[in-house]
């Protein structure tokens, strides 16, 4: 019960922080992302009341940052490991025996040159289509893939998609060095 309690604590709530943290970060540096989040947050709700888990799922652009914030700052910075197979098994091109742990951590799996173009920019749009649906790229898992993927990843959307709103709704947030101010406030 202890180290379950813990994991859970953990679990729910350092992968959260660091993501809207993240998101945060890469949303003050970049003013013109900022402003179309703001607007498609401040333009689907009357009312802050009207922020809930179900609501917020209705907001594609939020759905890019938060993803785009998971590619750049993944939660679990560890490898998912695997076993090979005891007859060995070929991994990008490459024969790996049996019995070998593999595995490849998220931070370089998500800025790979191969998958992504521009691996190391903010870039919410490439997560959007031109029919409003959201792009996927194959091996971006960021709560893990399978048998073995999150139990919470449910509520971790959930808390990240309600923080964020509420931070966005609530605060006109600016970088105050630079001296850029958020189009809303003028």
């Amino acid at each position: 019960m202890i180290s379950n309690s813990s994991a859970i604590i953990v679990a729910g709530s350092d992968p959260l922080a660091s993501v809207v943290a993240g998101a945060l970060t890469y949303l003050i540096g970049e003013p013109e992302v900022m402003a179309h989040l703001e607007s498609e947050i401040r333009s689907s709700f009357p009312s802050e009341k009207d922020i809930t888990a179900e609501s917020t799922k209705n907001l594609p652009y939020l759905q890019a940052v938060l993803l785009e914030a998971l590619r750049l700052c993944p939660p679990v910075l560890d490898s998912m490991r695997r076993v090979t197979p005891k007859d060995g098994a070929m991994i990008a091109g490459h024969f790996i025996p049996g019995g070998i742990m593999v595995g490849v951590t998220a931070y370089a799996a998500f800025r790979a040159a191969g998958t992504f173009a521009s691996p190391d920019k903010f870039l919410p749009e490439r997560w959007l289509q031109s029919d409003s649906g959201m792009q996927e790229y194959p091996g971006f898992h960021p709560f893990g893939f399978g048998p073995r993927s999150c139990a919470g990843q449910t509520l971790a959307w959930a808390e990240m998609r309600l923080l964020l709103t509420r931070l966005i709704w609530n605060f006109n947030i600016r970088d105050t060095k630079s001296g850029t101010v958020p189009p809303w406030t003028s």
